[in-house]
């Protein structure tokens, strides 16, 4: 499966402005990045 050219939405920056920082530890954010992006 092929990624689209077009860039996806900032979700990094979405989600930060989001939640207060330090909801989640690095590891978490990561994984949620994951989940949320693939």
């Amino acid at each position: 499966m092929t990624r689209p050219a077009k860039p996806r939405p900032d979700v990094r920056a979405m989600l930060l402005q989001r939640y207060p920082a330090g909801l989640f530890n690095d590891a978490e954010f990561e994984a949620l990045l994951h989940v949320l992006t693939d």
